[in-house]
């Protein structure tokens, strides 16, 4: 074959090569795009949680007692000294409920609740309410800064309109029975709510199904590495109380127990107190989700093991050692 006939074609099949890999990903970048677009339409506006005096969904304690025959082999060392506790969505009568479970112990003199939730939310008549999307995934990508200033804007305006009505979710995934409130009397971001009960707050936005963003894990070690575990209690929770909420009990855990407690024994105690098997893959198709969450933990847990300065090294900057 003529060498520039030769040549002609090598550099036709390569250009080709190089068409189709630009065509892909675009394709790859539109379909994230559209993925992304898709989370944010269709949000509906629904309640949580009602107002009713029991404890919020999944409620748990690391003080919960394990029976013998569950706890197997599993080491314990540390976990009922944590002082955590994690569940669903809150409302104004679950969080005293929680105050009542805790004057148990006489040594608190502090509560913190880490209010998980990357989604819009806030309260109306101590309800809990957001602001629903494909997945619970509405402010996916979005910065922590302007989540917050976007859920005061919502609450403000229900106070300014003096109404509210409510969409519906399916059976189970929101309170259906409440279809609008006419001249509600009581419109708060968790904040107010919570801190008007001398509990004090930290807000951390992590995407339901998915594993925390860097920044959010430096500002989750920033505020929580001068705790003591001895006076404070720290209550997590997200939505169900299922992923994000046994996430952090779990990352908490092995701040504090990591050197003395394996990352399967940490998993493994977290399942049985209430927490979620956040191991195993979700039965809904959230199969990369949940590996990309599990290898996360196992990543955090050396670090974790690894630590010798109170975490003043951040997970960023060991991470890009």
């Amino acid at each position: 074959m003529n060498k520039k006939l030769k040549h002609l074609l090598n550099t036709i099949v390569i250009i080709g090569v190089i068409g189709v890999m630009f065509n892909n990903t675009i394709v790859l970048a539109s379909t994230k795009t559209q993925q992304v677009s898709q989370n944010r339409t269709n949000v509906k506006l629904v309640i949580d949680k009602d107002n009713q005096k029991v404890l919020p969904k999944n409620f748990r304690m690391s003080s919960d007692p394990i029976s013998k025959q569950l706890a197997g082999d599993v080491n314990f060392n540390g976990l009922a000294d944590l002082n955590e506790s994690g569940s669903g969505a809150l409302s104004e009568n679950s969080i005293k409920m929680i105050k009542e479970k805790f004057k148990v112990n006489k040594k608190i003199k502090n509560i913190i609740d880490v209010d998980l939730r990357q989604e819009t939310h806030g309260f109306v008549e101590g309800m809990s309410i957001s602001w629903f999307g494909e997945r619970d995934q509405a402010n996916i990508n979005k910065k922590r800064a302007d989540i917050i200033k976007d859920e005061k804007d919502k609450l403000e305006k229900i106070k300014k309109d003096k109404y509210v009505a409510f969409d519906k979710l399916k059976e189970g995934k929101s309170v259906n029975t409440i279809p609008e409130i006419v001249n509600p009397k009581k419109v708060q971001t968790e904040k107010e709510l919570v801190e008007a009960q001398r509990i004090d707050y930290l807000r951390l936005t992590v995407t339901d199904h998915l594993k925390p963003k860097d920044d959010q894990i430096d500002l989750f070690l920033e505020e929580t590495r001068k705790i003591s575990t001895k006076d404070t209690w720290v209550h997590f929770h997200c939505r169900g109380g299922v992923g994000r909420t046994t996430t952090f009990m779990a990352m908490y855990d092995m701040m504090h127990n990591a050197k003395q407690v394996t990352f399967e024994d940490i998993m493994k105690r977290q399942v049985l107190i209430g927490g979620s098997d956040i191991l195993k893959k979700d039965a809904e198709g959230n199969k990369i989700g949940d590996e990309n969450r599990a290898d996360f933990l196992k990543q955090f847990y050396q670090y974790c093991r690894q630590n010798n300065d109170n975490f003043k090294t951040s997970w960023s900057d060991w991470c890009h050692k």
